[in-house]
């Protein structure tokens, strides 16, 4: 800028020669104003435009986003107008081919079941499998206990299988073996845990499926035994002192009663659990006879299966609901 001061200087003075007068002499307040409201004028000018193209062109970016924005909304729009027009091509498609099916053999079909009692067929179903699983020594576990896919194999068995024959046993075994593996052994114990049951029992409880998993069948069998008859008087509010067997038999009859069982669980309690046994050579093998294991009459080491009827047995023992007495009736 002062480079422009000076040269606008010399030239007046290069004019000044000839006339004997300077403009710098005549006008000296108005020139130096000018010159310096054009050095402002360019100063201001270039701030304004330092500032101003930035914000200039990212009006312009953003404009230019929503028109691609706009651009990208109609083509979703057109793209769906599309789609639903070959959707409702191909629904029209399928229900002009629907409408051209023969439905008359499903008619006669549904005239043939008309009169098919399936609860009937339903119940004579879960009563085969709950008989033959007390043929085989197996507490009959009833299906609300297990999962659709262990019922499935039971059933696979009795079908290919002869009637109380050694084969169907041992597969019938198989499939208990398989079912209560170690990870539905620790799922059963993750549910006791949250059971409403003392402490002290949850531990002789957890302590016998340790054992079972250990392979130290006798001590599930001789930790499980004794607590039954103390679970089934807790569950029928009887009386703890002067229990006999048949007193026992009696409440747990009312219990079962009471929660809606079968009367094959009450046979194999009978059959297997309480029964009558006396000296070692009444002692059933394969089943967790209570008054055995209390009086250790064993007339050889526990087995795998009698040690996992223990387990089931006590676990649908937890599962019954208690019977609500009133005071009047205690």
């Amino acid at each position: 800028m002062e480079n422009d001061k000076e040269e606008i200087v010399e030239e007046t003075k290069n004019e000044e020669k000839g006339t004997g007068y300077t403009v710098g002499s005549l006008f000296p307040k108005v020139s130096s104003s000018m010159i310096l409201a054009q050095a402002n004028i360019d100063n201001v000018t270039r701030a304004v435009t330092t500032f101003a193209n930035p914000v200039i062109q990212s009006v312009i970016d953003r404009t230019s986003i929503l028109s691609t924005m706009g651009s990208t909304l109609t083509n979703l729009a057109l793209s769906y107008a599309s789609n639903l027009s070959v959707l409702n091509n191909a629904i029209k498609s399928m229900l002009g081919f629907l409408g051209n099916i023969d439905y008359s053999p499903l008619w006669k079909i549904q005239s043939l079941i008309q009169g098919f009692d399936f609860y009937k067929y339903g119940k004579e179903l879960d009563d085969i499998y709950l008989q033959e699983l007390i043929k085989a020594k197996w507490f009959p576990v009833h299906i609300t206990m297990v999962n659709a896919g262990f019922f499935a194999d039971i059933m696979h068995v009795l079908d290919t299988t002869k009637r109380e024959s050694k084969s169907r046993i041992n597969k019938l075994d198989k499939v208990f073996f398989n079912y209560y593996n170690e990870r539905n052994l620790n799922e059963l114990k993750r549910y006791w845990k949250t059971r409403n049951i003392p402490s002290h029992i949850k531990r002789i409880l957890f302590d016998a499926i340790q054992a079972y998993k250990r392979r130290q069948y006798a001590l599930t069998v001789s930790a499980l035994a004794p607590l039954w008859q103390g679970l089934i008087q807790n569950k029928a509010k009887g009386k703890q002192e002067g229990k006999r067997d048949d007193k026992t038999r009696a409440e747990f009859k009312e219990l079962i009663l009471e929660n809606d069982c079968n009367s094959f669980v009450q046979y194999y309690f009978e059959e297997y659990i309480f029964y009558p046994c006396y000296s070692i050579d009444e002692v059933k093998d394969d089943v967790p006879g209570r008054n055995g294991v209390c009086h250790s009459w064993y007339k050889k080491y526990p087995s795998r299966k009698t040690a996992l009827n223990a387990i089931i047995f006590t676990d649908f023992l937890l599962e019954l609901e208690p019977i609500i007495k009133n005071e009047k009736s205690q």
